[in-house]
């Protein structure tokens, strides 16, 4: 497989996608990265698959890329990356932080040593589009005291990836870098340097010796108490040095900075996207270079020089930042000491603006649109201001604003769900009938002699968190996140009757949903876990897992049996009473009846609903046709699955009991009918 000529451009200019530029900032890190790992989450699932693709220029330098089965496997690689001096990444989004905070607290505490370093990638989405919680992962940052950059344009996206390295060479210590989505799903074009690879690496290794190597840590690295405090008390010194090397690399920087002794009536402070989308705002009302900014480039310590030399200048400081008051009250810790000893006259507003004026938000995100909302009735009333600052331009943008708000669009709602040929369909549908039966009073007596019951769904994270819309709604009860839909039943088995179930990929089940299922045996809960084994972690973009034979970089490892872990579970005494089956959900009938049976039965209940993900499956066929096309001229025979119209009744069934999108409604002479959108089927 050829390599992308982009990724080993030396010089000039080209166009990558965000996560693209992170693979490429790490290529052009100084000295060499030698681990790539993590974990894939929107928004910086591709960045696996950049690594996928360079796997071949990867290998010729001895660089690893390895998928981890979760994140906080990953940022335990990262730590014993340190032990041999190597410079680590690790990439996951917001929550996958979580995961991962109490490995990467003893990281972060213990720190890195001679040219080694660990830079953790941290995707974040402000406006929770894609993310089950509201994201900013700068607090949790603070809260394992990593000091965080973050980049606002494609040029620092990428070229940030040496600089967090640098910082934390001076410093000695982990390096955080957010990218938010924006900026992760986009790109744009850049100036490309020359690529670095390790000296040492997996073709040349090296060998640690216990007494030169390992033995002078043991103090920082095998963090227990009283060697936790000792360290504890080098953060100060740390972080000092940290923010010198910032002022040296300029990360931090003074724009349209007034003339010495000067002090104008405003000035703004904003990093990452939240900077970008003020420089946007600010140019739209024309006001580009007549407000000085103070760009923070490293959020997290906050260099109080620069933000005090800033202040000086300013009556007024606005902050600007996506979600809560982060950066804000950094700046107001550091200036308040200054204000109440009556060195400072200036005022800090951020989330919020003198009264009756709406502040900055603090949930979702932010937009150029939503800034001049929020900034043009502060910057009319501030009395300060010169008139040529608040003129008619500043009024004839928010009126624009304002009547783009009024117009309407009429576009047909489309309900999230799974793409057309989705095994978990399979599995879906045929739960929502047995579902409707087992309510049925009559149903139940006659087929089981017992009571009707109602199946309580515990849900959990993958593609089948579509089961939350319509029509599936009734197979997702609950949320608490991945692989934990076993633990949320344990909380609520010991007080119902009635029979529980959990869906889970395989991806989640290598992630730690096989721990939920142990947990389960070891409770004696009554519950059946449906595990939909696709061969792939599909909803992040078909990244592999434990259970596949490739690995990320396209070499064979040992694929891993979810029948063989889930039986090693099993004591001898349980095995009679612990169900294990693996079945092809589309066999329909055979599949409606074994479920029947699992789900009524006594006891934990683990059915493997073994069937390819369909988008690998109809990729894999779409090649072997235009094999074939290629070889023939023609292809001999092509089927496709469809509704005829000629005896269809228009009863939507089918729509209701799958939703699938590859359904569509056609005019015919007999009215209205289902037929199959054959192009998407």
């Amino acid at each position: 497989m050829a390599t992308d000529t982009r990724f080993i451009q030396n010089a000039g200019r080209e166009v990558f996608t965000g996560n693209e530029l992170l693979v490429k900032g790490a290529l052009e890190t100084e000295g060499g990265v030698h681990l790539m790992t993590g974990y894939p989450g929107s928004p910086i699932a591709s960045f696996f698959d950049v690594l996928g693709s360079l796997s071949p220029l990867l290998d010729q330098h001895g660089m690893v890329a390895k998928l981890a089965n979760n994140e906080a496997l990953s940022l335990a690689m990262v730590n014993g990356a340190q032990m041999a001096g190597c410079r680590a990444i690790t990439a996951f989004k917001s929550v996958g932080l979580h995961v991962a905070s109490d490995a990467l607290a003893l990281g972060v505490l213990a720190g890195t040593k001679d040219d080694s370093g660990g830079l953790i990638i941290c995707g974040d989405d402000p406006w929770s589009d894609s993310t089950q919680v509201p994201a900013d992962s700068r607090y949790l940052a603070e809260h394992v005291r990593m000091p965080t950059i973050e980049p606002s344009s494609p040029q620092e996206v990428k070229d940030w990836v040496n600089l967090g390295f640098k910082l934390g060479h001076a410093g000695q210590i982990y390096v955080g870098y957010l990218i938010t989505t924006n900026l992760a799903d986009g790109g744009g074009t850049v100036e490309c340097y020359p690529n670095h690879y390790p000296e040492f690496n997996e073709h040349q290794k090296k060998t640690l010796s216990y007494e030169k190597d390992i033995e002078p840590d043991l103090e920082k690295t095998v963090l227990l108490p009283p060697r936790t405090w000792r360290r504890e008390m080098e953060f100060d010194r740390r972080f000092a040095a940290l923010k010198v090397e910032a002022r040296k690399l300029g990360i931090n920087r003074i724009l349209y900075r007034p003339a010495k002794d000067e002090v104008v009536p405003m000035g703004f402070i904003a990093a990452g996207s939240a900077y970008a989308y003020l420089a946007h705002a600010l140019n739209e009302m024309g006001l580009t270079g007549q407000v000085p900014i103070l760009k923070l480039g490293m959020v997290y310590p906050v260099d109080e020089a620069i933000v005090t030399d800033f202040a000086r200048q300013c009556k007024q400081v606005v902050v600007i930042e996506e979600r809560r008051s982060f950066v804000e009250r950094q700046v107001l810790e550091i200036l308040s000491p200054l204000k109440q000893s009556g060195e400072l006259k200036c005022d800090i507003f951020g989330k919020a603006f003198p009264k009756p004026l709406a502040g900055i938000p603090s949930t979702r995100g932010l937009n150029p649109s939503l800034l001049i909302e929020r900034l043009v009735p502060l910057m009319q009333k501030h009395s300060g201001l010169p008139h040529e600052l608040t003129n008619g331009r500043l009024t004839a943008e928010l009126s624009r604003i304002e009547e783009t708000a009024t117009f309407r669009m009429h576009v047909p709602s489309r309900t999230p769900t799974f793409c057309p040929g989705c095994p978990h369909r399979d599995s879906s549908n045929v739960l929502l009938e047995l579902r409707k039966d087992m309510l049925d009073p009559q149903y139940m007596l006659g087929k089981h002699k017992r009571k009707p019951v109602d199946l309580v769904a515990h849900g959990d994270t993958g593609c089948y968190t579509m089961l939350m819309f319509e029509p599936n709604k009734p197979l997702m009860h609950n949320y608490s996140g991945m692989g934990l839909g076993g633990g949320t039943g344990s909380g609520v088995d010991p007080f119902i009757d009635n029979k529980q179930l959990v869906f889970m990929g395989d991806g989640t089940f290598f992630h730690s949903g096989q721990i939920a299922i142990s947990h389960a045996i070891s409770s004696g809960q009554d519950i059946t876990f449906i595990i939909l084994e696709n061969k792939t972690t599909a909803m992040t973009g078909h990244q592999g897992h434990a259970g596949v034979e490739l690995d990320l970089m396209g070499r064979p490892m040992f694929a891993q049996d979810i029948e063989r872990i889930v039986t090693a579970m099993v004591p001898k005494a349980l095995s009679k009473d612990v169900t294990i089956v693996r079945i092809n959900p589309a066999d329909r009938d055979r599949y409606r009846k074994l479920l029947e049976k699992t789900i009524l039965a006594e006891g934990v209940k683990i059915v493997v609903a073994d069937k390819e993900c369909g988008i690998t499956f109809h990729r894999r066929a779409r090649s072997e046709e235009r094999k074939t096309y290629r070889e023939n001229g023609y292809l001999p025979r092509k089927t496709f699955m469809n509704v005829s119209t000629e005896v269809c009744e228009f009863c939507l069934e089918c729509t209701n009991q799958t939703g699938c999108p590859g359904m569509k409604i056609t005019d015919t002479d007999y009215g209205p009918k289902i037929p199959a959108d054959l192009p998407w089927c």
